[in-house]
């Protein structure tokens, strides 16, 4: 396949395009509309399923608990998920929330058709992700992301990953990335990009298997990198990291910021300044 006009679509924007708002959504595909290709990966799929599909479930659940009354879902769920740990679960699922507010009605007597869109979700959340790129990328194997449905969470504990073949695959690769996150100072490191950055010494220098290590649930963020190696663009939220994997991989990194999407050329990629 020509991936020369594709742009690689990260876990971070993919969720925007069913939870974001409709302004966030038009300025997504204004951006997606100046490419010839939209593209994404398996564990983008499997993060949508751990991230956003779990999390629908969980609000589905609750809102059956509390006999489909939205309003007092709403507080259940800001009650149960109060715990700072809970952020990102608790972030989803007030999207979640935001996007099912049907216009006409009280939060109240709104369950029965909020249910029903929880239900779709889940029901053809995936087929729907699917459909929303021009071409899912498989080479990972990722065996959680294969999966039509909400499955494992680890490599370890799914059957079919051939995750290990993928990073054998690209020891070139990732030894080059492993010596640029070891010697940029340009960028800082957040803790994922320390965690990347260790975990890619277990494998190059310890011989870990990758699938024992359990990547795409640890360090997702490298390995999606790695998946959309060779594609020209790419589009996330996530700069701090990105801009570590954008740069070694020279692609032109797009940022999505409600003031509006923010690019960086990959031909400019040395004078980047950094994202802190």
């Amino acid at each position: 396949m020509d991936y020369g006009s594709a742009i690689f679509i990260d876990t971070s924007v993919q969720l925007l395009r069913f939870i974001g708002s409709s302004a966030v959504k038009g300025q997504i595909n204004q951006t997606l509309s100046g490419y010839g290709l939209t593209v994404t990966s398996l564990v983008v799929r499997q993060e949508f399923k751990r991230r956003f599909l779990t999390d629908v479930r969980y609000v589905r659940d609750a809102l059956v608990k509390n006999q489909l009354d939205c309003g007092e879902t709403l507080r259940y769920i800001n009650r149960k998920l109060s715990h700072p740990a809970n952020r990102r679960k608790l972030s989803i699922s007030l999207d979640v929330f935001a996007t099912g507010t049907f216009n006409g009605h009280n939060l109240a007597d709104a369950g029965e058709q909020f249910k029903l869109l929880l239900d779709t979700w889940l029901d053809f959340g995936l087929e729907e992700f699917d459909s929303t790129v021009g071409h899912v990328i498989k080479r990972s194997g990722c065996g959680c992301g294969k999966l039509d449905r909400i499955g494992p969470k680890k490599c370890t504990t799914s059957a079919n990953c051939e995750v290990d073949a993928f990073i054998n695959g690209l020891k070139t690769e990732a030894e080059g990335l492993r010596e640029f996150l070891k010697s940029e100072t340009r960028f800082p490191k957040t803790s994922e990009i320390s965690k990347a950055e260790k975990t890619l010494n277990d494998w190059l220098s310890d011989g870990k298997l990758p699938s024992t290590t359990d990547p795409c649930l640890t360090v997702g963020d490298m390995l999606i990198a790695l998946e959309s190696l060779g594609i020209p663009a790419f589009y996330t939220q996530n700069a701090k990291e990105s801009q570590h994997f954008c740069c070694v991989q020279e692609q032109t990194m797009i940022v999505h910021r409600e003031t509006g999407d923010e690019t960086r050329l990959a031909s400019a990629r040395k004078s980047w300044p950094a994202y802190t």
